[in-house]
């Protein structure tokens, strides 16, 4: 017994005595295995790497802000980490050839929201063709009467142009265009439309990518909602410059608005977060939501990938010149 305890004292000395001496004397670090024993290590670690499962890739993170993009200028690959969702697929890229930076260069003269479509002027209506013989008027079935804009329709109304009955008949509306001299700027948001469609101008950021492209654009991820939010803003940006139709805000300002949409289009829990003007203004915003609502219903595919209801933040801006 003593002597078993002896033996077992001693290999443990020996064998700490040893670690210590080569933590001071490291001279098995440049020890080096023959060639061929290191090509078999390197293949059995290779065998193994094989069979274990690979990890999987974390998924792209799906943008949170919403941006319009030209349809003309989509690209077949979506970009890669893109900080804007939209209705298509975009690459950041130039018109011109720029100092190459992180972003791509946008000439605009606003700096509140990004926004790369300039305003598009308004397509001159089509000339009515000639009068048919009476005979053939008579013979044809006259043509439907156009339905009226209802709550729900996710459609651009075209604010501004507003139908009055005059003695039965419809003012012709290219007269005030005529009367009203080129230059003057437009007084009402009715008439910015009438003459340049939808108002807005672009973004202004100073920066150059390497792809070029007919005009400016950003990098834009499509979104099996793209469709869906496009016309929901759509509808919430004509109804707001139908209510501001006839008159001009002399309160530049925000106004940012919370607010739930359900997958049956309904609107709950509106809450006002910011308001850098005034009661009026603010209620024009809220209205501009309300007055379309209920929306159309969800897809399918929006239902299976979004838990509802979606909390929306809307940013509406005023400015007085």
């Amino acid at each position: 017994m003593f002597w078993a305890l002896a033996i077992s004292l001693a290999v443990h000395l020996a064998a700490f005595g040893g670690w210590k001496w080569s933590q001071t004397h490291p001279w098995w670090r440049h020890m080096r295995l023959p060639d061929w024993m290191q090509l078999e290590r390197n293949k059995f670690v290779a065998s193994i790497a094989k069979k274990l499962p690979v990890p999987p890739q974390p998924p792209q993170q799906t943008p949170m802000l919403y941006i319009d993009v030209d349809p003309a200028l989509a690209s077949a690959e979506p970009p890669p980490n893109a900080k804007y969702y939209s209705s298509a697929d975009t690459r950041a890229a130039n018109a011109e050839i720029k100092i190459p930076s992180a972003v791509p260069d946008i000439p605009g003269t606003q700096d509140k929201m990004m926004k790369t479509i300039a305003p598009s002027p308004k397509p001159t209506p089509l000339q009515p063709s000639p009068p048919k013989p009476e005979s053939t008027q008579t013979a044809e079935a006259k043509p439907p009467p156009k339905p009226a804009y209802a709550p729900g329709d996710l459609i651009a109304a075209k604010a501004g142009e507003k139908m009055q009955e005059t003695n039965g008949t419809s003012p012709d509306p290219g007269a005030a265009a005529k009367a009203q001299p080129a230059h003057e700027r437009p007084r009402t948001l009715a008439e910015a439309m009438a003459k340049e469609g939808i108002p807005g101008a672009r973004t202004r950021q100073p920066g150059g990518v390497a792809q070029l492209a007919p005009d400016s654009t950003m990098d834009a991820l499509r979104t099996p909602y793209g469709d869906y939010d496009r016309d929901f803003i759509d509808a919430v940006r004509s109804r707001w410059y139908e209510l501001l139709a006839d008159r001009q805000p002399n309160v530049p300002g925000r106004v940012v608005l919370e607010f739930d949409l359900h997958p049956d289009g309904r609107i709950t829990d509106m809450t006002n977060s910011v308001n850098e003007v005034n009661l009026l203004l603010e209620t024009f915003c809220e209205s501009a939501v309300l007055d379309p609502a209920p929306y159309k219903p969800w897809t399918e595919e929006m239902r299976r990938l979004i838990t509802n209801p979606r909390h929306l933040v809307f940013t509406f801006y005023y400015e007085n010149d």
